[in-house]
């Protein structure tokens, strides 16, 4: 568990039977739920993932492509869970990046950064949802951003919830990416989508160069 002043102003994560967090209304407690595992497409991918960069880190990166990265990691921090920043390892950082591009089937980036930030956040202006009769038939995703150049801009979508809800943190999908303003697609990531729900769309960006922005989320979008 994470907290902030002796009294506990702000948690996130679990202790014993409780857990911490926090939305628009401040924080609150609940029961810890034990989510289940449901060994999904995407989760096994995403643990694919995660244990070939472990590896590849330490048995095919040379000793000058980690220390690159640890210096990356020494000079940059990243927006931890309460909002603070917070300093990576250059490993974590070699899989923090290199996780979303292999998600988005980009290729690898094995060197390190050498402009010592996670680059600009994604500037988007606009997300509609919009359910299509077809053929072919599903929602349709529009978005005007601003156009990148030198990377892609990783689009994820949040499970679709009921109009009454008004806050949302996850889970997010990935869906696509795209580097150039406005784009179109028909989307089946959540193919239960009805007019009238509520979905969030979260952006991150991913250079070239191997950097990897903080997440945007964005919404909600309400579907027509």
């Amino acid at each position: 568990m994470k907290f902030k002043s002796a009294l506990v102003t702000q948690v996130s994560g679990s202790v014993g039977g409780m857990t911490g967090s926090h939305n628009r209304g401040g924080m609150y407690f609940r029961s810890r739920a034990i989510p289940t595992d449901p060994l999904s497409t995407m989760q096994q991918a995403m643990r694919m993932y995660l244990g070939m960069l472990s590896t590849y880190w330490g048995e095919t990166l040379t000793a000058a492509e980690q220390e690159a990265w640890n210096l990356y990691a020494a000079n940059v921090t990243v927006i931890g869970p309460l909002g603070d920043p917070i300093t990576l390892s250059g490993q974590m950082h070699f899989i923090r990046s290199n996780t979303a591009r292999l998600q988005a089937g980009l290729s690898q980036i094995d060197a390190a950064p050498t402009t010592f930030n996670t680059g600009e956040t994604p500037m988007v202006s606009s997300v509609a949802y919009s359910n299509v009769v077809g053929p072919p038939a599903g929602t349709q995703l529009d978005i005007t951003f601003t156009s990148i150049t030198t990377g892609v801009m990783l689009i994820r979508i949040g499970r679709p919830q009921g109009a009454g809800i008004g806050f949302f943190k996850g889970p997010f999908r990935y869906q696509t990416h795209e580097d150039t303003s406005p784009f179109s697609d028909l989307q089946d990531v959540w193919p239960d989508m009805t007019a009238g729900q509520k979905v969030w769309t979260a952006f991150r960006n991913s250079f070239d160069d191997g950097r990897l922005s903080e997440q945007v989320i964005v919404g909600p979008s309400v579907v027509t």
